[in-house]
């Protein structure tokens, strides 16, 4: 059946369609009728009313309230990390520990202890302080990539790129994979090891870093490497790092 109805509107011109269709709305309820002499006096009360400025507020929030939310979200990041920043402490050593595990504080804090016996005070202030920086192995699941852990693992790659820190504590099964991308240095340059091929590890099972309860059904799957030297870096600081090392290994093997 032919439809009367467009091909009334197509007969016209343009205004006059516009205009046509514009009437069969008005009939319809869908528009206003911005000529009835009711819309236009509300209209004019709503032009002539004073805002207030509870209103004015109520419409940018309305308006703009995304862009509120995410600008205080990245302030308060940006005034963390400025804090961060400031008060952040300098260590003498920041101990790598890439595991499928995550630990508590205190149990960092143990291995930071212990290893403060064989590290000398090599930022010069009276002190000697180590850092742990810890990031468990992430799997290809989206939420857990984009979760904590993912954060983690981004902000060791981050610092294995910086080159700044050489002591990695690493869990069997996850050594080849920084040893593939050249991360690890040979140990038979380093510590008292010989061997017909390349060293990049050695096991921690007899070394009093993992003396801690928490450590006790890992002991034997705990390795410990050093990053190759980075062009650019601390030079010194890194042979102090290495002569610790050396002193643990030494203490390890009596």
């Amino acid at each position: 059946m032919p439809d009367f109805e467009n091909n009334r509107y197509d007969m016209l011109d343009n205004s006059d369609r516009a205009e046509a269709i514009r009437i069969k709305k008005l009939k319809q309820g869908v528009i206003a009728n911005t000529d009835n002499e009711e819309y236009q006096k509300e209209k004019n009360l709503r032009e002539q009313a004073p805002v207030s400025f509870l209103d004015k507020v109520k419409n940018f929030w309305y308006h703009y309230k995304s862009v509120v939310i995410i600008g205080s979200v990245l302030g308060v990041i940006l005034v963390f990390l400025l804090l961060q920043g400031i008060n952040k402490e300098v260590y003498d050593t920041t101990i790598m520990l890439h595991t499928n595990t995550y630990y508590s504080d205190g149990d960092l804090a143990i291995i930071a202890d212990a290893f403060s016996d064989y590290i000398d005070d090599l930022d010069g202030d009276d002190k000697v302080n180590i850092g742990i920086l810890q990031s468990k192995q992430v799997t290809d699941d989206s939420e857990t990539v984009l979760g904590f852990e993912g954060a983690m693992q981004a902000r060791m790659t981050a610092e294995i790129a910086s080159g700044k820190n050489c002591i990695f504590i690493v869990e069997k099964d996850l050594v080849n994979g920084l040893t593939e991308k050249g991360v690890f240095a040979d140990l038979r340059d380093i510590l008292p090891i010989e061997a017909s091929e390349a060293v990049y590890s050695v096991p921690l099972k007899d070394s009093k870093l993992l003396k801690n309860e928490a450590f006790k059904n890992v002991r034997d799957k705990y390795y410990l490497s050093v990053r190759v030297y980075k062009e650019g870096t601390d030079r010194d600081k890194y042979n102090g790092q290495v002569e610790a090392l050396k002193r643990l290994y030494s203490d390890m093997t009596k």
